[in-house]
């Protein structure tokens, strides 16, 4: 209603630069879906062609027509002509948003093919925030053109899309956070935010670059923190390589979603390492206090999420008693025995490792047997944890004769009535 109150209706109207704005609003209304009901039983073509003849005898070549021109190209499935425009329109900073180069790139693969097109100079878009948007969306552009899904962009093209516009986002942002001048929406932090944790995350885990990852993780809580950024720069270390940085960065983490919350906080990924770096250290004074976080992230789930993640807790609990029972035994015995009955289906070789060792110090050589037995049968003989099992089940079978030992104790392995 607006635009149809402001646009002139035509060239005769003494209109001005605003003017083409509204006819563009008009131009493009039928192929906004807020008010697509309006234009039922109406002809759309004629609808636009009406107000961009009106647009053009104001006013030939405008940005503002040409982009809902290039549009209509595209929603009419003209990418030829569509491309021509929007290679025009992406040189204007102003007007080089998101669907803008998201379209543009769309167009270059239709008609220069997916190789060719992914070859040539990316256009530049000058706002940080939207250089966010447009890595989010950038393969959603190209992958309409496939139906199927062999022709479409590959998951290391996809990032590399993604990884530059993130990039060049970064950039964007802190240069006006440098001088204050630039575009409106780069003065939002938490966008910012969000755009260092999406590059941390690409240069972690494809590009196996930490320090970048931990930067950027760091640029992001110092502006806007929430807690990806403290999980992210935890994923970020080995606890056996790094285990003072590891420690930390778990400490971190759990103190930030305690504080404030975290919806995907799965400590049961983290706490067993926690508990193996602090033994690593000999500050295994500390384990009992990380078995006491387990406990306290499991009994503040509600029913339906401890029936799903049982057995999770269950495995990270076992997993992180092993390096506590090297210094304190009786009490890690003690808890394993408070759950035995509790165990998975199915986990790795490492927990049933660990799981024969309890029986095995609970003096139930049968069930000791049994899981080091299990670990042979289920895993490959390259698995790390096969030939410590092999060893413990030759010890056990040499303490067959006799079933007393030397200083008369009965032998740990074999059931007594």
């Amino acid at each position: 209603e607006l635009a149809q109150k402001y646009a002139p209706n035509s060239a005769n109207n003494q209109p001005t630069e605003a003017s083409l704005f509204w006819l563009a609003c008009l131009a493009i209304a039928p192929y906004s879906s807020p008010v697509q009901d309006f234009f039922e039983g109406k002809d759309d073509d004629q609808w636009v062609a009406d107000y961009l003849a009106i647009a053009d005898q104001i006013q030939s070549q405008h940005i503002a027509t040409d982009i809902v021109k290039a549009k209509v190209f595209v929603y009419q499935g003209n990418l030829t002509k569509a491309h021509q425009l929007f290679e025009q329109i992406v040189l204007h900073p102003q007007y080089a948003g998101p669907d803008e180069i998201g379209q543009l790139l769309q167009c270059r693969v239709f008609v220069y093919g997916l190789e060719k097109a992914l070859n040539m100079d990316l256009p530049k878009c000058y706002c940080g925030a939207w250089c966010y948007s447009i890595g989010l969306s950038i393969d959603d552009f190209i992958n309409a053109l496939f139906e199927d899904e062999a022709q479409q962009l590959t998951e290391e093209q996809s990032s590399q899309l993604a990884h530059h516009y993130y990039a060049q986002g970064i950039v964007n942002f802190e240069k006006f956070f440098e001088s204050d001048t630039g575009f409106f929406k780069d003065g939002e932090i938490h966008t910012y935010s969000m755009l260092c944790n999406n590059l941390a995350i690409d240069f972690s885990y494809r590009l196996n670059q930490n320090p970048q990852a931990i930067t950027l993780h760091e640029k992001g809580i110092q502006t806007s923190p929430f807690a990806e950024h403290f999980d992210g720069i935890l994923r970020c270390f080995n606890h056996k390589n790094e285990p003072e940085s590891y420690i930390q960065a778990a400490d971190n983490l759990w103190n930030y979603a305690s504080r404030y919350g975290y919806g995907r906080h799965r400590p049961y990924n983290y706490i067993p390492n926690t508990a193996e770096a602090l033994c690593g250290l000999d500050r295994d004074g500390e384990i009992a206090i990380w078995i006491e976080r387990l406990d306290e992230w499991w009994t503040h789930l509600d029913a339906e999420d401890q029936s799903e993640m049982r057995d999770r807790y269950v495995i990270a609990l076992v997993n992180s008693l092993d390096p506590l029972s090297r210094t304190q035994k009786e009490d890690a015995v003690l808890r394993f025995n408070q759950i035995k009955n509790q165990l998975p289906e199915s986990a790795s070789s490492y927990f049933w490792c660990n799981v024969a060792d309890f029986y095995k110090e609970l003096g139930d050589g049968l069930n000791a047997k049994k899981y080091y037995e299990l670990v042979l049968a289920q895993f490959d003989s390259s698995d790390g944890n096969y030939s410590y099992c092999q060893t413990q089940l030759e010890k056990i079978k040499s303490l067959a004769s006799p079933t007393i030992s030397s200083n008369g104790q009965k032998a740990w392995w074999k059931f007594w009535a």
